[in-house]
């Protein structure tokens, strides 16, 4: 795993902003399979090199990064 360029974790923190919410806690690295890893306070995705920022602000947009509030609609009607 590699870290991001200085302008790709400008690039993450960035877009993390526009979508309103804090930087901290979110982290960024480029696997060897040369796909890039989002780390957020609640969640973390792999996306697919191409197209991974239209991707990941998407994610961000529908609150997949701000926990169990925003779990997908098959899970929240899984109550015991």
């Amino acid at each position: 795993m590699t870290n991001l360029s200085p302008a790709e974790t400008q690039l993450v923190r960035h877009l993390v902003r526009l979508a309103g919410r804090s930087p901290l806690g979110y982290a960024a690295a480029v696997l060897p399979t040369g796909a890039i890893r989002i780390l957020g306070p609640r969640a973390a995705v792999v996306y697919p090199l191409e197209g991974w920022v239209s991707k990941f602000m998407r994610h961000l947009h529908h609150g997949y990064f701000d926990g169990l509030a925003h779990a997908p609609a098959e899970q929240a009607g899984q109550a015991g």
